[in-house]
């Protein structure tokens, strides 16, 4: 790109950065110690908490939709 304010082009790099996004979802404690429980267990614990009847419904309706669950694999790595 080009600064606006100097004209001056510019360039940013992305390396492995661009991977670390997701990762926040499954490995949560490399970010911050605050947080312990990746997705899939907060998914899952959310599943447990509803009656019996209705559980094997919820785990094969969930729906994946825009936003960082588009990134490559998203959908595996939560199953």
């Amino acid at each position: 790109g080009i600064k606006r304010s100097t004209g001056v082009p510019y360039t940013c790099d992305v390396g492995y950065e661009r991977f670390l996004g997701p990762e926040v979802f499954f490995n949560p404690e490399i970010f911050s110690s605050d947080f312990h429980t990746p997705l899939p267990d907060v998914v899952d614990e959310s599943i447990v908490k509803c009656p019996i009847d209705v559980r094997r419904g919820l785990y094969k309706n969930i729906v994946l939709s825009g936003g960082t669950t588009m990134f490559k694999d998203f959908g595996k790595r939560l199953q």
